[in-house]
């Protein structure tokens, strides 16, 4: 079990450092499923914003999730 050891917070913090070193990256998107409020929050405190829910978008073991769609800026789209 990896949970609750920083193991997301650190690959996450790594994601974001690499994908602001190639420029062609402005804004990173992720889908997490509604319900799983640690990834949520993680999410959030990286600064990720909601924008939308798209319902009953995932299926596991015969029941259906809806998923939340996250998105970061991470370069103006007027930077150069």
């Amino acid at each position: 079990e990896c949970r609750k050891k920083g193991i997301g917070k650190l690959l996450l913090n790594e994601l974001i450092e690499r994908a602001k070193a190639i420029q062609e990256i402005e804004i990173l998107l992720l889908d997490v499923i509604t319900n799983n409020l640690p990834a949520k929050q993680l999410y959030l405190s990286f600064g990720f914003q909601m924008f939308g829910i798209e319902k009953m978008a995932y299926k596991l073991n015969h029941q259906y999730f809806d998923l939340e769609s996250m998105s970061l800026l991470i370069k103006s789209k007027n930077a150069q």
